[in-house]
């Protein structure tokens, strides 16, 4: 098509802009497929975005790992590709991420976790996308990454990324601190409860409980991978005076991890036997939640703001949790929950105690959690945050 100039000369007509008549191609690029607060985040904005709004891919770096959480983000993304990297610096996963941004036609890169930052920075820079990196954990989780691992995530954050995240205000204070960047240039958008979007309609706890074979005592529920900072000998260390007091007590162990051998045999040293199942990953975390009594997340460091603590008080349910910043952003100590010292297994026990012989102070501990959850958190809002960023973004390169 011609078009007609003021001098009567002809040139051709400017080709439309195709993207400002389609939705926002996001790109959501992660390590890998273990369950953890990360892939949780990644898979409630898959739930939450509106696909005429936001046309939402995903891709992870490290081979398939979660079959079920595959599934999962296959039914809520509009494709996964898994990159079948083998390593940190297998510079393949960047040549197959570039064919699939340029193949997928992408507006906007989100990253999350180290080797996505890294792989997802360098795509991001050659194809002149903008960068949106999502950090989930304080500063003193990367400083036990090698160095060459964590030298080039650093860069990544601090050179690469267009925009910079943090799920709470601990985790921005802790890695502003480290990676020597500007304070204003990391934006909170705190996490918020992404677990109950997952429950079917006509869930009910009781009918879980005798799936579970709980049906009686009262059940303890820590969900979360066995690794560092995670301290789960500090919580069996509890149970076994917790059980001293209160045989009928079931503590419920979900999740896996290099630690699990380990625990499952100082359970058995500890002489706790039946007292503490181990029931490996699991997919119905949500659920677990909703029919146990009382929900614990004891870690021996600071770490990121905890999802499973933030579902379960929005479900609630009281929480036992390490005193850490970013838990005690969420947690009122004896109003919405507990928090205790860490390392603490008499401190951890003497509340697990209390909840166990009062059930009024549970009840009352829960629904205070439940109506200050869903008071300051909206999973909507949260969405709506991650989507104008961007729009922003995606405009600006426009």
């Amino acid at each position: 098509m011609k078009m007609s100039g003021t001098d009567g000369a002809t040139r051709p007509a400017k080709p439309l802009d195709t993207r400002a008549h389609r939705p926002i191609r996001v790109l959501q690029v992660i390590d890998d497929l273990r369950r953890g607060g990360a892939q949780a985040v990644l898979l409630g904005l898959a739930r939450l975005r509106d696909s005429h709004t936001v046309d939402m891919h995903v891709a992870t770096v490290a081979p398939e790992r979660d079959q079920t959480l595959a599934d999962e983000i296959r039914a809520a993304s509009s494709s996964l590709t898994i990159l079948g990297g083998r390593g940190f610096h297998d510079v393949r996963t960047i040549g197959r991420l570039l064919r699939l941004v340029r193949k997928l036609d992408i507006d906007v890169i989100h990253t999350h976790l180290a080797v996505a930052d890294v792989s997802g920075g360098v795509a991001g820079a050659l194809t002149r996308i903008p960068v949106v990196t999502s950090l989930h954990s304080v500063a003193a989780d990367r400083r036990t990454h090698p160095p060459r691992r964590r030298i080039p995530a650093a860069y990544a954050t601090r050179r690469l990324a267009t925009e910079v995240l943090a799920v709470s205000d601990a985790v921005k204070a802790s890695q502003v601190s480290e990676l020597g960047i500007p304070w204003g240039r990391v934006r909170v958008v705190r996490n918020v409860a992404v677990g109950p979007l997952s429950l079917p309609r006509d869930f009910r706890p009781e009918a879980k409980r005798a799936k579970l074979g709980v049906m009686h005592g009262t059940t303890i529920c820590m969900a979360a991978r066995l690794a560092s900072p995670k301290d789960h000998y500090t919580l069996l260390q509890s149970m076994v005076i917790v059980r001293e007091r209160r045989p009928d007590v079931t503590l419920l162990v979900a999740g896996d991890g290099h630690r699990r051998a380990e625990l499952e045999a100082l359970t058995e040293r500890l002489g706790l036997g039946s007292g503490v199942w181990f029931l490996g990953t699991r997919a119905d975390v949500p659920e677990l939640l909703c029919a146990v009594d009382i929900v614990c997340n004891i870690t021996h460091e600071a770490e990121g703001l905890s999802i499973t603590v933030l579902d379960a008080l929005s479900l609630g349910r009281p929480v036992v949790a390490t005193n850490i910043p970013s838990v005690a952003e969420a947690i009122e100590d004896g109003r919405t929950g507990f928090l205790v010292p860490p390392r603490d297994a008499a401190s951890t026990a003497k509340v697990l105690l209390r909840l166990i012989e009062q059930p009024q102070l549970r009840k009352s501990i829960g629904e205070r959690a439940r109506t200050a959850a869903l008071a300051s958190s909206d999973p909507r809002q949260w969405w709506n945050e991650f989507e104008e960023t961007y729009r922003r973004l995606a405009n600006r390169r426009g």
